[in-house]
């Protein structure tokens, strides 16, 4: 028995750790691009409908990276076709590779012979990374080194090509690869700020189309994740021109409105010797929409500001422009109020500051705040607001978090999020990437556990015995591994968490089998020290492919109880021809949270808490108080202040004793 030492590099998506992603894909079962520079003629392998493109002495393909987003680094896979007898040189970008890189594939001569109508040729991979970030072309050049008298009717042929580029964050126009295996955004584009901690290009003004602009373009309004949303304006309101506010002075106005919408409300003000401990707030309906503050001679404003400047009212003045994002208003009765007033603070005096004022108090100028001008904009959606970017529909009847339905062209939904490229652990259906597990509560993948080393994209490996050899590749968008193991077996041992059931699935390609009876023909695998399972090829049913290919695929499943804390999986191929394993996962379905062991989902399947857990009792199975369970079994900590039982992060049911609920649940106000 021999363990399995090789593993592929699946690079899962992390906010800091870089990841390659296929950027670029030609061949197999998609055409390849046609460049101006490019000097080659397309084969149609009609028996296996593939195309392969090729050329007499050698071939020149060019791709064009124009249209791609900026990124760090490029990785070349490349599959293709020699005479045997042949020697040969790989030039990419004018730079002749090292050949010892590529690799002789022992698959394919089924494909070879009908192709170019000969058993003269071998099939060959490589990989290959690319210097610098700053080109617009990859080009690549694979010539034949014989005399010239012997190049008549020898050919050059690529069957696919992979592009893997570690991209730039989103909004970052130029980025690089540091030693922590990280990508560094050095550049963002216009508007867009750097966040270190987040390691993202953040817009601070407002997000339209992937750009950041100062303020929302016509037909447009600010929604509450800084975004532009598409509206139609109703009618504008406009009051309190020029009202002078001192100290502990409100402002209020109402308003009928002909029905109950969206508002937008935007206010001019003039802030004149705005001393420090002193704040000025803004309400819609008795609910704050936003304020500005000065705490220790530092001004902060909680609401969208569009412009800063000077103004000539006093020696110190400023006269800012505030918007607030669009307001759900479910009334006809509208309510604005302003307030001014002093901070609270123990360690100062609420109206005189000594690090702005070194007069006498009573000879120290009076804050003021002048409200030129207060517009009101009734707007009607045209579209959906959603909190995660790129959302076309979402359902907003969750406080917390929107629920997205659908996401906008060229992004797919993933566990609430819109992405452009599905995760390993899914596959894409139609605009959805979906999981096996479906709806599968209380369960998760474990990430695909059979792996080669990221260095070695394709290959072969001589294994401990010298005699069997490991073969793997890249095809399509999915890595695969395999090869004439002669009855090799590849052990690995995994510690899981609690559970009661695993599901084991995976898809495996037979290549040039010999015809065999036999039961015990085909790939296999063991649980646990049990009895062999053979997957025959004759047992399956094809998912994918022709069944003519040679890369035909099929499919195996398998949902078996299981409570063991760890799992032993031997895997291997019995045959004369080749096995190549493709979408290899172990599914764990856990116990409910908390829970040590168990017999099924639920808590009533549960035979053991945790006990002495700060938020979960395991003698009444509940959260503690203060928390509530989400949607996950996980009890949460409630973030509204002085609540003792919660229905939601940010949803109150009962206050604690002295405190009184306001605002629909959100708020417990103590006297």
């Amino acid at each position: 028995m021999f363990n399995l030492k090789y593993f592929i590099a699946i690079l899962i998506i992390n906010a800091t750790m870089a990841q390659w992603t296929i950027t670029h894909y030609e061949g197999y079962d998609k055409s390849f691009t046609q460049n101006k520079l490019d000097n080659y003629i397309q084969l149609h392998c009609e028996a296996y409908n593939l195309p392969i493109i090729a050329q007499q002495g050698g071939l020149q393909k060019v791709i064009s990276l124009k249209d791609f987003k900026p990124f760090a680094k490029t990785k070349i896979l490349l599959e293709f076709i020699v005479p045997m007898d042949s020697k040969y040189s790989i030039s990419i970008q004018n730079k002749t590779i090292d050949i010892t890189q590529s690799w002789e594939l022992g698959y394919g001569f089924s494909i070879i012979n009908q192709c170019f109508n000969t058993s003269d040729y071998k099939m060959l991979s490589f990989n290959y990374e690319l210097d610098g970030k700053k080109y617009t072309e990859i080009s690549i050049f694979i010539q034949l080194l014989d005399d010239e008298s012997n190049l008549q009717q020898k050919y050059v042929g690529i069957k696919q090509i992979h592009i893997f580029q570690m991209e730039c964050p989103q909004n970052c126009q130029e980025c690089e690869y540091n030693d922590n295996s990280s990508l560094v955004c050095l550049e963002c584009e216009n508007n867009f700020t750097f966040q270190v901690n987040q390691n993202k290009c953040y817009c601070t003004n407002f997000e339209f189309q992937n750009q950041c602009l100062k303020q929302c373009p016509d037909g447009y309004a600010a929604n509450i994740y800084r975004g532009c949303t598409k509206v139609e304006l109703l009618e504008t309101y406009s009051f309190g021109q020029n009202t002078n506010l001192k100290l502990n002075k409100n402002f209020e106005q109402q308003l009928q409105l002909k029905k109950s919408s969206q508002i937008q409300l935007e206010v001019d003000i003039i802030l004149s010797n705005f001393k420090a401990f002193q704040q000025f707030d803004i309400m819609i309906n008795d609910i704050y929409q936003g304020w500005i503050a000065n705490y220790y001679s530092n001004i902060y404003i909680q609401i969208y500001n569009i412009s800063e400047s000077q103004c000539e009212y006093s020696k110190n003045c400023t006269l800012i422009k505030l918007q607030t994002p669009i307001v759900d208003v479910n009334s006809s009765i509208l309510n604005v109020k302003t307030t001014f007033k002093p901070i609270k603070s123990q360690s100062h005096k609420p109206r005189y500051n000594l690090l702005e004022d070194l007069e006498d108090e009573k000879q120290s100028l009076e804050s003021e705040i002048i409200i030129q001008k207060i517009k009101i904009t009734q707007l009607l959606i045209d579209e959906t607001i959603c909190s995660q970017q790129n959302c076309k529909i979402c359902d907003q009847k969750y406080i917390e978090q929107d629920q997205c339905k659908q996401c906008k062209e060229g992004f797919y939904l993933f566990e609430n999020e819109c992405v452009q490229q599905c995760p390993e652990e899914s596959i894409q259906e139609d605009f959805h990437c979906k999981t096996f597990l479906k709806k599968q509560s209380n369960s998760k993948f474990i990430v695909k556990d059979v792996d080669i080393t990221q260095n070695n994209w394709a290959g072969e490996i001589s294994l401990l015995d010298n005699r069997s050899q490991f073969q793997y590749r890249f095809n399509k968008t999915n890595l695969l591994f395999g090869g004439k193991w002669r009855r090799q077996e590849f052990t690995k041992i995994l510690i899981l968490e609690p559970h009661y059931a695993l599901t084991y699935t995976f898809t495996v390609s037979y290549i040039d089998l010999s015809e065999n009876n036999d039961q015990q023909t085909g790939f296999f695998y063991q649980i646990d020290g049990g009895e062999y399972n053979y997957i025959n090829p004759q047992d399956l049913i094809q998912i994918d492919g022709d069944a003519n290919k040679p890369d035909s695929i099929v499919q195996y499943s398998k949902y078996f109880k299981h409570t063991n804390n760890d799992i032993m999986i031997t895997i291997g191929c019995n045959t004369i021809g080749y096995c190549f394993l493709q979408d290899y996962y172990l599914i764990i379905h856990k116990c409910t949270p908390y829970c040590k062991s168990c017999t099924g989902p639920s808590k009533s399947e549960c035979l053991e808490f945790t006990r002495n857990l700060y938020e979960f009792d395991y003698k009444t199975k509940l959260c503690k108080s203060g928390y509530f369970e989400n949607d996950d079994k996980i009890c949460q900590k409630c973030e509204v202040a002085n609540c003792s039982e919660c229905k939601s992060k940010y949803q109150c049911n009962i206050c604690k004793k002295g405190c009184s609920l306001h605002l629909q649940g959100s708020k417990c106000t103590c006297e």
